[in-house]
């Protein structure tokens, strides 16, 4: 850490200079009963002179026999008419037995009438067809199988196709995306000395909110890193505190290595130069969360601890807390997103389980938090907190010029709902 380059030119803005840039902010079926007999034998034909034909026999499975012979004279013919056979079986009626030598052969007996057509085959069960959960219902089964044929009857009509299967319920939605907005200092240069200034400052100077002297503390936010931005101790991230007085700050910027952090306290408690796990390219979203927990000031950067200093005593003096730059002239020229500060030191465990989703504002030791969803155009970066008795602290943007002031643009940071 260079400390004379963070303590070389002006020192904190005021209230008045905030102030000043602050602008208002979804079967088969039965056949009929057959005939009383079951088999009728022909009737005797009369003794002499003319023999009366037998009496067919009545309706029965087996045709009716034939009249038996007559005794002299010529004979009538036996009739036999068979009765309707069952079960669709055409009954037959065989021919009357023929007479003695004067009797007249009995004439064949005539055929049983058709029987009934047998009744259709019953319905096929219908296919029940289950839905499979989040798509449409899938058809229900196959037709049902044709009923079997109605004795002596025509086949039973084919059962009828089974029911569509019910719509399944819509499958359970992906995460949310919560990302909004998030701020754009693109007015900014990669290098020092940047004339853009472009940067939002809030006011904690009548507030205990923001953490101070040898508190504990987190401040953590998603950083667009551009391949630009690795410009030894430029590109200040974030910083508040006195910079004249041994670790009365707490901020950071970039180390004067490739790819490294500077976490800084300027004091005994800086650690510059530490290795950040990324590449210089591509640009990239890194988030970052910088600790203290009156032991060590700790770095972790995507949740993993990659700088840990010892210190065992800070004196962070009550500034303004700058987000994008500090007022010595060096300033961040990427986007920044869901910007947290909290008043206690946070875990790695609890870092990796909120860095990636959005907060319900209310969450314990959450002392500031900007979402920067504001409408492109604002002035204001409006703070989220929602802990009941909370004192809001708005920031300001600001910049040289007002053309030059931090944006509010769609944010594609790797940020969704809880």
């Amino acid at each position: 850490m260079n400390t004379r380059q963070r303590n070389s030119g002006a020192r904190w803005i005021g209230r008045s200079a905030l102030v000043g840039g602050l602008v208002a902010l979804g079967c088969t079926g039965a056949a009929e009963d057959p005939a009383p007999n079951n088999s009728g034998s022909g009737g005797t034909g009369a003794t002499g002179g003319t023999v009366t034909a037998g009496v067919g026999g009545g309706a029965g499975t087996a045709a009716g026999a034939g009249g038996g012979a007559g005794t002299g004279g010529a004979r009538a013919a036996g009739a036999a008419t068979g009765g309707a056979g069952t079960s669709g079986i055409a009954g037959a009626g065989a021919g009357g037995a023929a007479g003695d030598s004067a009797g007249a052969s009995g004439s064949g007996g005539v055929s049983g009438s058709a029987g009934s057509a047998g009744a259709s085959g019953a319905a096929g069960a219908a296919g029940a067809g289950a839905g499979a959960a989040g798509t449409a219902g899938s058809a229900g089964a196959s037709a049902g199988a044709a009923g079997s044929a109605g004795a002596g009857g025509a086949a039973g009509a084919a059962g009828s196709s089974g029911a569509s299967g019910s719509a399944g319920s819509g499958g359970g939605g992906g995460a949310m995306n919560c990302k909004g907005n998030a701020l754009s200092l693109s007015s900014n240069v990669a290098g020092g000395s940047d004339p853009a200034k472009s940067r939002v400052m809030v006011d904690f100077m009548q507030s205990t909110d923001l953490p101070l002297g040898n508190s504990n503390r987190t401040v953590e936010f998603w950083a667009y890193v551009l391949s630009s931005s690795w410009a030894g101790e430029n590109n200040t991230i974030f910083e508040y505190g006195d910079q004249s007085t041994a670790n009365a700050g707490y901020g950071l910027d970039f180390g004067g290595q490739n790819a490294t952090m500077d976490p800084y306290t300027n004091g005994s408690c800086d650690n510059d130069n530490q290795a950040s796990g990324l590449m210089e390219s591509p640009d990239q979203w890194v988030h970052y969360a910088m600790t203290y927990d009156g032991t060590n000031v700790r770095l972790y950067v995507n949740g993993v601890a990659h700088s840990t200093k010892a210190c065992t005593m800070l004196a962070t003096a009550r500034t303004q807390l700058s987000i994008g730059g500090n007022p010595r002239g060096s300033y961040f020229n990427g986007t920044l997103d869901e910007f947290r500060v909290w008043s206690v030191a946070r875990t790695a465990q609890e870092i990796t389980a909120t860095m990636n989703v959005t907060l319900s504002g209310n969450e314990t030791g959450l002392t500031a938090y900007y979402k920067f969803n504001d409408a492109d155009g604002s002035t204001t970066a409006v703070d989220s907190v929602t802990t009941g008795g909370h004192t809001a602290h708005d920031g300001v943007l600001m910049a040289t010029m007002t053309t030059q002031r931090p944006t509010f643009i769609p944010s594609d940071a790797p940020v969704n709902c809880p």
